[in-house]
């Protein structure tokens, strides 16, 4: 799948992150606009995932590519669109 311009702006990939910091996430933006976010402060990238969609003041309006059945379900309720990450 190829991104927009416009939809590379409003994409963030989120990765694990061993190293332990004072903040939740460490973010980036790279030159294309992509977010990538570290979640330092998580066990996983996918609770920091699913914490994302929780508090997410429009979350109707997320797409969230995963394979992870939790965070399908968790953002489903939440009214996200999902897609699968091997065949997106």
């Amino acid at each position: 799948m190829v991104l927009s311009a416009r939809e590379l702006a409003e994409a963030c990939l989120v990765f694990d992150s061993k190293q332990q910091r004072t903040v939740d996430a460490t973010t980036e933006v790279l030159g294309s606009g992509l977010q990538v976010v570290y979640a330092s402060n998580f066990a996983e990238a996918d609770q920091y995932i699913e914490d994302f969609i929780i508090h997410y003041p429009q979350p109707r309006s997320l797409h969230v590519v995963t394979s992870d059945g939790k965070i399908k379900s968790t953002a489903r309720s939440y009214g996200s669109k999902t897609s699968e990450a091997r065949t997106w």
